[in-house]
């Protein structure tokens, strides 16, 4: 049975920011221009912002601030992120703190209700839209699109059509309409052309859906194909990935404060219904800002894993050109030098190993603030795969620690990094496994 009357979209997509990390220099400002943004790439100075919780226009109605006042006592999911001294100092520049910065986008966004009206099938009675963007400095962003819609009649069936994001999701945006992909990459090169010297695409294929259902009644069982059609991500799935959907939703689903609560996560689609649990902790004043608590925990912890699934792909990548770039280096009198400063400048320099180890890595033990935030994280991994990119990085990091050895140039401290790397190829492993 469903009883439902409005639902809370939050869309996601990722892009790539990776000049922190590899590419400084590239970041742009200087002594004299403010906001600086080489800021990204050093991490005191990024814990002197989060500390002052300072703001800055990035530009004209478009103000980037730490995404968490630490003073406040409250609600600090993001409090364990914070840069803290590494125990191993791998390299001359520490690791970066996997503490996103937030840009709050004051531009007027409105959807087009008359296409979504037909999409869903119902009037709306009520439909609120916002954006905001969040940098990774380890090297990635994301940008979020909130959608909330009040509708006179729900139909499940017809929440797929939300995925047809060319046709369905149209929105006003600097006066014109665009549909969801162009209104995220319009966003994503204007935050780029701030922050960067060098516009190339930037984009990470795919969009991340989180849909929070809210009414009296969403019974998982009665309901099981509707929801398995939803986690698909499609708008018209075949039948075989609905079954596939169904069945992990049945042996995958999280637990709530009521038998009754739905958190589901896929590849694509997050689903949570917490209503009943909810009722039994609220007031029915406080339900509202309940949901919006849990909401935006649960977004932090599937996002966390999505932004490393991406992180994990950009760092194999550049790692991989060194490994080119020192078997195709030609022997001569130059060569162990130039290797030195291959493995110093461009592998460890940047706290690229070490910003994968010691901030990226860590992030389950960084969930203890918020405890059930762990379960959806490693669920979150599980559908990712990320295990299997892990698996790749450990092969080029063994690689590239054979080429160390041969030339005598940081083989103990390459070969350290790929004994950690190990390990968590095996924790992700069991994780996936359900050890």
């Amino acid at each position: 049975m469903v009883s439902l009357d409005s639902l809370n979209i939050v869309f996601i997509k990722r892009f790539s920011l990776s000049e922190p990390v590899f590419r400084p220099n590239r970041l742009k400002g200087s002594i004299l221009s403010k906001p600086n943004f080489n800021f990204l790439s050093n991490p005191e100075k990024i814990n002197q912002l989060i500390n002052k919780n300072k703001r800055f226009e990035l530009k004209e109605g478009w103000i980037l601030k730490p995404i968490k006042n630490l003073s406040m006592p409250k609600d600090n999911f993001w409090r364990p992120f914070k840069h803290e001294p590494a125990p191993i100092n791998l390299t001359g520049r520490k690791r970066l703190p996997f503490y996103p910065f937030q840009i709050i986008i004051t531009d007027r966004l409105e959807i087009n209700k008359s296409i979504l009206k037909n999409a869903l099938g119902s009037e709306i009675t009520d439909c609120r839209v916002n954006s905001q963007v969040r940098i990774f400095p380890p090297g990635a962003g994301a940008v979020h699109l909130y959608l909330y819609i009040k509708l006179d009649k729900f139909d499940l069936d017809a929440t797929n059509d939300i995925f047809d994001f060319k046709n369905q999701i149209i929105i006003r945006y600097r006066d014109k309409e665009v549909n969801l992909f162009d209104l995220f990459n319009s966003i994503i090169n204007s935050v780029v052309n701030e922050i960067s010297k060098e516009n190339s695409n930037r984009e990470v294929e795919g969009i991340y859906t989180l849909i929070n259902f809210h009414g009296n009644e969403l019974h998982v069982k009665e309901n099981l194909s509707q929801l398995s059609k939803i986690l698909t991500g499609k708008a018209k799935p075949k039948p075989e990935e609905i079954e596939m959907e169904r069945n992990k939703l049945l042996e995958n689903k999280l637990k709530g404060h009521d038998e009754n609560d739905l958190l589901a996560v896929s590849k694509k689609v997050s689903i949570i219904y917490i209503d009943q649990g909810l009722k039994k902790i609220h007031s029915h004043i406080k339900i509202q800002k309940g949901r919006h608590c849990f909401r935006n925990h649960f977004i932090n912890a599937v996002e966390l894993a999505y932004v490393t699934d991406f992180l994990i792909d950009d760092y194999n990548r550049h790692f991989n050109e060194i490994l080119d770039e020192i078997k195709t280096s030609s022997e001569d009198k130059s060569i162990h030098a130039k290797l030195n400063r291959l493995f110093h400048a461009n592998v460890l320099d940047p706290g690229a190993y070490s910003t994968l180890l010691y901030s990226i890595r860590t992030v389950p033990e960084n969930l203890h603030e918020i405890p059930w935030t762990y379960n959806v994280y490693t669920q979150a991994i599980k559908e990712f795969d990320i295990s299997q990119k892990l698996k790749t990085n450990l092969e080029i990091t063994n690689n590239l620690f054979e080429e160390a050895k041969k030339w005598n140039v940081q083989a103990d401290m390459v070969k350290n990094i790929y004994n950690e790397i190990k390990d968590w190829v095996k924790i992700v492993a069991d994780l996936k496994s359900g050890k």
